[in-house]
């Protein structure tokens, strides 16, 4: 998708747009982009499972990303794209 979107309703089309869905895990976010992680089973990185961060490289030849984490104490890491994923919403608070 590329935006934005016209600001007045009376640009849009509605009747021709669509709803496309993408599973989340084909999806590869760009730099900058805030993702959580997900399903890190190693002792030395299953810690991070649940945490936020933003996104400061991707290399696709390796198939990792390179996360800076929100967290005050965690180091950046290097992390499989398929163990990261786009966060849309903060997660309710503990």
């Amino acid at each position: 998708m590329q935006g934005p979107l016209p600001a007045d309703d009376e640009s849009r089309n509605v009747d021709e747009e669509e709803t496309l869905t993408v599973a989340s895990k084909v999806i590869v976010p760009l730099v900058g982009t805030p993702v959580i992680c997900h399903g890190l089973r190693s002792r030395s990185s299953s810690h991070l499972n649940g945490k936020i961060g933003g996104l400061r490289s991707y290399s696709e030849d390796r198939n990792r990303c390179f996360i800076h984490f929100e967290e005050e104490g965690l180091e950046p890491a290097e992390i499989n794209v398929g163990s990261v994923r786009i966060l849309f919403e903060l997660p309710e608070e503990r």
